[in-house]
């Protein structure tokens, strides 16, 4: 049973608002849509016990950009329970046998992050159905570094879908697709960038598979519902399941290039030739601006 109803209840308790949204993540009140503009939402996923050292600096970065960004809790993996949410009988195992892997110190990895992720994300979405955001909502993981990000540029990223792919439903801000990942990272080998630029050092790709949710925008309140319905009950982490969909054709998906939101560690995405460091001052191409990897789109 919820007992802390929405934002404003918890203040002046002891209980962090990580824990109280671990208790309580069911109730749909835990985003604050004060900062809706007409244009974008944008939000981030934090985690309370490294707010000051993350998500602050970022909202900074962004408010300086005339972008105002809201917080939204993030869960942690170890601290929640795996009974309690909507999991298939599979990866509820999964989660399960790794945690007899990591008591007995035979996991080579920690997967409880991916869990906790995948349930941020999740449960980010019921909030957006519920209080029916129809507008794009920008939605960024406090780690994240910025790369040529102004509203600008992220509006010409969604005039281009609204008017050439009006069933657009994720644009990838950040992500990576590496042939040594994966095989399905050849999917996107058929596609052709657009060129969004005159100069041509920004792009859009339709995607058909990816790593990775630590910056893209969600189209509205319908995407969200019309995703969760389909990922509900969670079979895998949540990119790797938005993924398996637009494979599958049934979730429409671009994503910028290069990417405007980079991500700790060397990431590349092999279908375009373009690495990413996840250091702004470090971002490279391997073809510096990929402007002979574009299709110029006359009719637009």
């Amino acid at each position: 049973m919820c007992t802390y109803p929405n934002l404003q209840t918890y203040e002046n308790r002891n209980e962090t608002y990580e824990q109280l949204f671990s208790f309580c993540p069911h109730h749909y009140q835990w985003l604050d849509t004060k900062y809706k503009t007409n244009s974008f939402y944008f939000v981030a996923i934090g985690l309370q016990k490294r707010k000051q050292s993350y998500f602050d600096p970022l909202r900074q970065k962004l408010k300086e950009k005339g972008i105002y960004l809201n917080y939204f809790p993030g869960m942690t993996g170890k601290y929640i329970s795996i009974e309690n949410h909507p999991l298939s009988s599979s990866y509820k195992q999964y989660f399960y046998d790794h945690l007899k892997q990591l008591k007995n110190k035979t996991a080579k990895t920690n997967y409880l992050g991916h869990y906790g992720a995948t349930l941020s994300h999740y449960y980010l979405m019921k909030n957006i159905v519920f209080l029916n955001i129809s507008t794009p909502t920008i939605i960024l993981e406090d780690d994240i570094s910025l790369g040529d990000f102004e509203k600008s540029i992220l509006s010409r990223h969604i005039e281009y879908l609204n008017f050439n792919h009006t069933d657009w439903e994720l644009l990838l801000l950040g992500w990576s697709c590496d042939y040594k990942d994966h095989i399905n990272c050849t999917c996107n080998d058929q596609e052709e960038l657009k060129k969004l630029s005159t100069d041509g050092s920004k792009g859009i790709v339709k995607v058909n598979y990816w790593f990775g949710c630590w910056g893209y925008v969600l189209r509205n309140h319908l995407t969200a519902k019309s995703i969760l319905k389909k990922i509900t009950p969670l079979d895998w982490h949540i990119d790797i399941s938005l993924a398996e969909l637009a494979k599958q054709g049934k979730l429409q998906v671009f994503g910028a290039i290069p990417t405007l939101i980079n991500h700790p560690g060397k990431l590349r995405i092999s279908s375009h030739d373009y690495n990413q460091y996840g250091d702004t001052k470090l971002l490279r191409s391997d073809t510096n601006i990929p402007t002979v990897h574009f299709q110029l789109d006359t009719d637009s």
